[in-house]
């Protein structure tokens, strides 16, 4: 009788490919799915944003009222000076003291859902987090920075989708993944010690915009000061554009109004 032989070891074994159930994923750019991790469809009452804030804050998704206090003190806490310099005293900055203000049980009403990009730059100022939104709509899948104060020394990325045009989704990001361009608010209204945070992700983010351009999607010049150029104000644009080099051409943006800017990125 034959002894019994051990089994060959594999070397290198090829990992096993896990798919990754993604709702609505027609609703995210398909090259982004290879970097999904996990996706988490939180209940659409209104809440969603929220709900998906606290669970990227290892709170329980019930906590979403916990989140809207928590971004309802930053918002009027008058040290947050860049947020406020940003947003203004105006319209902007009551419409988003009215979204962050709800009391009650059951579904919120649409003037309580969640907006972008205001709230976006208000959640990574509070929790300082960068904070990624994708979308499929085109211009719409940005990150955002903290306004003010310099990145860890830790990873500190969260991600949502923005699905149908009224619901956000709660995205779980591989590790070192591309992500996409920064806000153009955050350029023009971040402090000097917040701008790190561009140099910490900005190959990633030039590697964002190779998958874009291999989709023929429309995206800026093939080097990372190019990218940088993009999220210039005008003046800048105008002094910066001489200097590049014949051949490459940068769309030069109209007039920025920061009342055009708010997007209103609703939830069922």
């Amino acid at each position: 009788m034959s002894p019994n032989l051990p089994k060959p070891i594999l070397k290198n074994p090829k990992p096993i490919p896990v798919k990754v159930h993604i709702p609505h994923k027609d609703q995210i750019s398909h090259w982004i799915h290879q970097f999904i991790e996990k996706v988490v469809d939180v209940t659409g009452d209104g809440h969603c944003g929220f709900r998906a804030v606290a669970d990227l804050r290892n709170l329980s998704v019930d906590d979403h009222l916990m989140i809207r206090y928590h971004l309802n003190n930053a918002l009027i806490d008058e040290e947050n000076v860049c947020y406020r310099r940003m947003i203004g005293e105006g319209r902007r900055y009551k419409k988003v003291l009215g979204t962050l203000t709800f009391c009650g049980i059951g579904h919120a009403p649409p003037d309580k859902w969640m907006t972008m990009s205001d709230m976006s730059l208000l959640i990574a100022q509070r929790y300082k987090h960068a904070v990624v939104l994708l979308s499929i709509e085109k211009g719409r899948s940005e990150t955002f920075f903290p306004l003010c104060g310099e990145p860890s020394h830790t990873e500190r990325l969260m991600c949502m989708a923005h699905v149908n045009d009224n619901h956000f989704m709660i995205i779980y990001l591989k590790n070192g993944c591309h992500i996409p361009h920064t806000c153009p608010l955050w350029r023009q209204h971040c402090r000097d010690d917040a701008k790190s945070w561009l140099g910490r992700y900005i190959s990633r983010i030039a590697d964002y915009n190779e998958l874009c351009r291999a989709a023929s999607y429309n995206v800026i010049g093939d080097d990372e000061d190019l990218y940088i150029m993009e999220n210039l104000d005008q003046e800048e644009k105008v002094v910066a554009e001489k200097k590049v080099e014949d051949g490459v051409k940068i769309e030069k943006e109209d007039s920025f109004n920061l009342d055009d800017v708010g997007i209103n990125l609703g939830v069922n």
